[in-house]
């Protein structure tokens, strides 16, 4: 992180205007989604209770879970090193809203990281918050945000596994 101050200085002005800023530079290599492409992320899973949308916050772009019952966004397969943490923003849609953060290798069986209750979140619906999922042992995984009710901005860590192809079928229907 990098920090300092803008200092504005104007003709016939005795104070100059000045402003504390701080920044951070993302590593190229960690996984980052911030939807403001206004696209899902390519190689992610999610139904159609998952949407990207600016509802309520301007022109930022984040994606939403737009019902109560929890549905889950998967990440593609990432790896995490040891000690390693994600960083993601949450925000509420209303006093039903919470969010899950899974981790798996498979994506059938699922490992809770991260429970975020309501109350966690910031009191003004589309105020985000930052959290950390930390504890994920090292390896390969696909990360899931299941949300009732929650708006997701802004995630980032671990690195993207390419991988030749990746798919998985969760029914099928074959003729008799």
């Amino acid at each position: 992180a990098y920090s300092g101050q803008v200092k504005i200085v104007m003709k016939d002005i005795a104070d100059p205007f000045v402003m504390d800023v701080s920044g951070t530079i993302l590593n190229p290599k960690k996984y980052f989604l911030n939807f403001e492409d206004r696209k899902m992320p390519a190689g992610a899973l999610y139904d159609n209770h998952w949407s990207v949308t600016t509802y309520t916050n301007g022109n930022n772009n984040y994606a939403q879970s737009g019902y109560v019952d929890p549905y889950k966004l998967i990440t593609p397969r990432l790896k995490v090193s040891a000690d390693e943490t994600m960083t993601f923003e949450v925000a509420k849609r209303s006093t039903s809203s919470k969010m899950t953060v899974y981790y798996s290798n498979d994506r059938e069986n699922w490992t809770e990281a991260r429970a975020i209750a309501n109350s966690e979140l910031p009191s003004s619906t589309g105020t985000f918050k930052q959290f950390t999922l930390s504890g994920v042992p090292a390896g390969e995984y696909y990360i899931a945000f299941e949300s009732g009710y929650c708006y997701l901005d802004n995630v980032y860590g671990f690195e993207l596994v390419e991988v030749a192809h990746d798919a998985m079928v969760s029914a099928q229907e074959l003729p008799v």
